[in-house]
């Protein structure tokens, strides 16, 4: 008697962790944004010199590398920006799976590791920044997302990247370029700008090159800022449609003669990623296990077991 008591409470513990691990799993597979991380070279200082060419301090660089948390079993990951060939600390060669505008998504090769990854090195040809990111609950093959507006837009001027689909976790890579060239005035490096959007900001950074210019009768000064942000969102049961309104204070100053401003907004490298269920039945009470897997598996696994978990929000049947 003794024996079958210890051997069921020993059941019983182990029932019960079961239980916790399923749990666990299953919130582990929650559609999110797991990490986002950036890079971005140093600003620089540039001088016109006597024989006409450009001296920058420091000088130009010619890759970039993000260091991240190690990734995780199952998650879609990529890098946005202006990047030519991407490869992680394994060595693996990351493939261009979309390119809009100046900007591309790079991710790893269908056939490649990607459980514990920790860098991704990429080669630019321009100085700016990059963006990385780690994505669970989704299909790790992104769709590029319809209706991108190739066109620069104005400063106070509402507009649209594309529009989400539904229940798909959406990325979007704006590019501002904003700035000053004035002859005999110097109006310094232009204010960061002010992004208004219905998406959450995941990331943002700022390059910023300024250039002065002696040779010619007035002194020439050239501040240029690049900004990268990145936004995500869901498209929820009926989709999402994106919208951003950009504003900067600089863009109301008065310029000497001679000079002009340049303040612009692009959509760049637009992406989502389907819901791991979307192919499955859905996910109807949003635990991260696919309906048809809570109606038929669970159902069959508790006749055969004869066995029961009490049900927290985790693993219960959908309808539930």
């Amino acid at each position: 008697m003794f024996i079958n008591n210890s051997l069921y409470t020993i059941l019983k513990y182990l029932l019960i962790l079961s239980c916790f691990w399923l749990s666990a799993s299953i919130s582990a597979n929650a559609q999110t944004i797991v990490q986002a991380v950036s890079a971005k070279f140093p600003d620089q200082n540039c001088v016109v010199q006597p024989d006409t060419t450009l001296t920058c301090t420091p000088p130009d660089g010619s890759s970039l590398t993000l260091n991240f948390a190690p990734t995780r079993p199952g998650s879609s990951i990529g890098v946005f920006g202006q990047t030519g060939v991407c490869r992680d600390n394994l060595g693996q060669q990351w493939e261009r799976v979309f390119q809009n505008f100046v900007s591309a998504w790079n991710s790893p090769p269908s056939t490649a590791q990607t459980v514990g990854l920790t860098s991704v090195t990429c080669q630019t040809a321009l100085n700016n920044s990059i963006h990385f990111f780690e994505i669970s609950g989704v299909d790790r093959t992104p769709q590029s997302i319809e209706g991108l507006p190739f066109s620069p837009h104005q400063l106070g001027e509402q507009f649209s990247c594309g529009t989400i689909a539904p229940h798909a976790i959406g990325l979007f890579s704006l590019q501002l370029e904003s700035g000053f060239n004035t002859q005999g005035t110097d109006l310094g490096t232009p204010t960061v700008s002010t992004i208004a959007s219905n998406l959450t900001e995941l990331l943002s950074t700022s390059w910023v090159r300024s250039t002065f210019n002696p040779l010619n009768p007035l002194p020439q000064f050239i501040h240029t800022r690049d900004d990268l942000a990145s936004f995500s969102g869901v498209g929820g049961e009926q989709g999402l449609t994106s919208t951003f309104t950009v504003t900067n204070p600089d863009g109301n100053i008065i310029l000497p003669p001679n000079s002009n401003k340049l303040f612009v907004a692009f959509c760049n490298s637009l992406v989502q990623f389907r819901p791991l269920c979307a192919d499955a039945g859905g996910d109807t009470d949003g635990d991260g296990l696919c309906d048809d897997w809570e109606k038929k598996r669970l159902d069959r696994e508790h006749q055969r077991h004869s066995c029961f978990c009490r049900p927290t929000r985790h693993g219960r049947r959908p309808e539930a």
